[in-house]
């Protein structure tokens, strides 16, 4: 594959086929402020992307080169039940 005009290797895995977890916080801020709640994060569909070139030093060793990167995380979803606490 080519990409920029340059040899490049391409590379897709999926990563996360589906994975939910909930995290519960508490906190107190100057003594006088606190927060506590829950956070539902759900995660799915991770993938990533990759595309690698083979570089070479001066005295002949190859080396992979990353040329581009993309994670997928497009249909994770992020839950709290009150946004503004």
């Amino acid at each position: 594959m080519a990409i920029d005009d340059k040899a490049v290797v391409y590379t897709e895995l999926p990563i996360i086929k589906h994975w939910r977890f909930a995290l519960d916080y508490a906190y107190e801020y100057f003594f006088f402020f606190e927060n506590k709640g829950t956070w539902d994060i759900d995660m799915r569909k991770w993938k990533f992307i990759s595309a690698t070139e083979l570089r070479a030093t001066t005295d002949g060793h190859l080396y992979p080169h990353l040329h581009d990167l993309e994670i997928e995380v497009s249909k994770s979803k992020l839950k709290h039940p009150d946004p503004l606490s």
